[in-house]
């Protein structure tokens, strides 16, 4: 990027960041972009001058995971906020930045990419990359140069305005199937969740059960605030998770699950929810609401 784009790079301090050094990096290095990982992003927004600083910038790249709603929401009227994406056998992918700041987590693809959005369930496509004499570079075919496809498996769903305009959800391994044999998305839904001010984290599971189940990671605990209450408060966010769901589907707050301090969810080195791992941790949990 520097040498094509004429930039000049500030790299932080040799120590893990924190959000203070990020923020003393941005003001110090008087940097005018800077590329992320989301959950550093969320944490600066937590504090005036975090949310300053990423503010004061002409834009902000993230990458590695999804960047929650209320903090885009919270940058997005400031800011220039663009998604990178990209798989580990595909590498980052060519991507357009476009204008529409209140789309601001969608991306639409370069037209040399061979990128095509097939569909596979209501308004849920898969990315494939296909290939098309002509198109390049087009990394995937270098990897496996006997194919002329690959199905990257997640999951995607337009813009319902802008129109070219992609937004990942998930994965097609992100579907919780129940005991009944019909299930959900659990990525396309859990933003609903996230949107609580007090949520950090949500994931759906309850794999062959015979309902879904809600786990909860929070930012902080509320001194005198019971679990009851808490629970309570998730209501409205799990009303509008149950609006866009099957009756058979549907979330309830007997089935809710908050995340100890002591058991946080298990992250990957990006900074997402590790899925599989953290509803692992939490089985017997979830045995008990069943049994």
């Amino acid at each position: 990027m520097p040498t094509f784009l004429h930039m000049i790079t500030v790299v932080g301090p040799p120590v893990p960041p924190s959000a203070e050094i990020i923020k003393k990096t941005l003001q110090y290095g008087q940097v005018e972009g800077a590329l992320l990982p989301p959950a550093l992003i969320d944490v600066l927004c937590q504090t005036s001058p975090g949310l300053d600083a990423l503010r004061q910038l002409k834009f902000v790249h993230y990458a590695g995971a999804p960047l929650s709603k209320k903090t885009g929401d919270q940058l997005a009227s400031h800011v220039r906020i663009v998604p990178c994406i990209g798989s580990t056998e595909a590498g980052g992918y060519f991507t357009k930045i476009h204008d529409h700041r209140d789309a601001w987590d969608y991306i639409s693809f370069q037209d040399y990419a061979g990128a095509v959005f097939e569909k596979r369930l209501d308004d849920l496509y898969e990315l494939v990359f296909t290939r098309r004499p002509g198109d390049s570079p087009q990394q995937i075919f270098k990897l496996y140069p006997d194919i002329d496809r690959f199905e990257t498996k997640d999951l995607w769903t337009e813009h319902p305005v802008h129109k070219g305009l992609w937004k990942i959800i998930g994965r097609t391994d992100d579907y919780v199937y129940l005991s009944h044999a019909d299930g959900l998305h659990a990525s396309l839904l859990e933003p609903e969740i996230e949107a609580h001010p007090r949520v950090r984290s949500a994931l759906i599971g309850g794999y062959g059960r015979p309902a879904p189940v809600l786990i909860v990671e929070l930012f902080s605990t509320e001194k005198g605030e019971t679990q009851e209450e808490l629970i309570s408060s998730l209501q409205p966010y799990i009303e509008k998770v149950n609006a866009r769901v099957h009756d058979c589907v549907r979330l309830s707050t007997e089935r809710v699950i908050v995340a100890a301090e002591k058991k946080p969810f298990i992250r990957t080195i990006k900074g997402s929810v590790a899925r599989m791992q953290t509803l692992a941790l939490y089985e017997d949990e979830i045995a008990a609401l069943f049994s």
